[in-house]
């Protein structure tokens, strides 16, 4: 393999790469990175591809932000002779392999190399070195609403969160229940069980009603009436009463 040139490029000619899909840059840890360069200098060059007024930065947008803050004029960069799609997936697998990507800036990331590139899901899993439900349930969190995509973006709820809120398609609803997840500090389980009673809420159960023998007062007093007659005919009667929910239940026994 021919190891690439490295080369002084003068910051001020490196335009940001439109493809990056890193959205939060953690102010910290480029205070960090800047002091590690200053003491260490750059240790890993960035990658930029040529443009027609400069260059176009593909990777190494922490590293380019520390030398701006440093102050220095020039960096180490080499130039790879890379299309635009090559230069959105590279730009990508930079941060996946580093982990630097939220989930919703993956699935923003992954939805526009599908859109403008024309990638199946299978195509891009592939590609990407990942499997197809994997690209396909990172694009479904897309769907949350936006207050809850802003709360994985910058990690107040993890991934596994929003998978649960999407269960919820009422907006209003998701948003509460995210706001209450946040509060309440609930890991995935808890959220979980709390995001089912949300949206299958417990049936109360129907209270069992039980029939007085009050309510059929008349019919209990023409029934014993009629024994009475059916015992002054000389016939020996027997009956026993009993309570049920739905009504009441009388058995006879006629003798002779």
């Amino acid at each position: 393999m021919v190891k690439k040139e490295v080369l002084k490029i003068k910051i001020a000619d490196i335009k940001v790469n439109p493809n990056q899909p890193r959205q939060e840059f953690d102010n910290d840890s480029i205070v960090e990175l800047r002091e590690s360069i200053k003491e260490n200098g750059l240790i890993q060059p960035i990658i930029v591809r040529l443009q027609d007024n400069g260059f176009e930065l593909v990777a190494g947008e922490r590293r380019l932000r520390a030398c701006k803050q440093l102050g220095l004029e020039y960096i180490d960069g080499i130039v790879e002779d890379y299309d635009e799609e090559t230069s959105a997936k590279i730009a990508i697998i930079e941060n996946i392999q580093r982990e630097n990507l939220s989930a919703i800036e993956e699935a923003i990331a992954f939805e526009k190399l599908i859109k403008e590139h024309n990638y199946t899901q299978q195509q891009l899993a592939t590609s990407l070195g990942k499997s197809q439900s994997t690209i396909a349930n990172k694009i479904r969190l897309l769907n949350l609403n936006s207050r809850v995509k802003e709360g994985i973006l910058t990690k107040e709820i993890t991934e596994r969160h929003g998978r649960a809120l999407l269960k919820i398609t009422d907006e209003n609803l998701q948003v509460n229940a995210y706001n209450k997840i946040v509060r309440d500090n609930m890991n995935v389980e808890k959220s979980e069980e709390y995001i089912e009673s949300i949206i299958k809420p417990k049936e109360k159960p129907l209270r069992k009603k039980i029939i007085s023998k009050n309510d059929y007062r008349l019919e209990i007093n023409t029934i014993m009436q009629s024994l009475d007659l059916i015992r002054k005919a000389g016939v020996n009667v027997e009956y026993d009463m009993e309570d049920l929910e739905q009504g009441i239940k009388i058995e006879i026994v006629l003798t002779k």
